[in-house]
């Protein structure tokens, strides 16, 4: 997945982080959201600067009220 900055600019949309210990960890979590929320596949975990673990990101929008 690329990094999809224009979600943003949309109203109702977000950017969810997630860090975790291990990839199978952040991964499960992302993918649980894609069965509550319309929201993009999880981005490639990365090691988390600084820190031990993994960080993943999706987009997601609200849904409607």
């Amino acid at each position: 997945m690329t990094t999809q900055r224009a979600h943003l600019d949309l109203p109702d949309h977000v950017r969810i982080t997630i860090d975790g210990p291990d990839t199978d960890t952040v991964l499960a979590m992302a993918l649980s959201f894609g069965t509550l929320y319309d929201a993009t596949g999880p981005s490639t975990p990365r090691p988390i600067p600084g820190e031990d673990g993994r960080r993943t990101w999706l987009y997601a929008k609200l849904p409607p009220s």
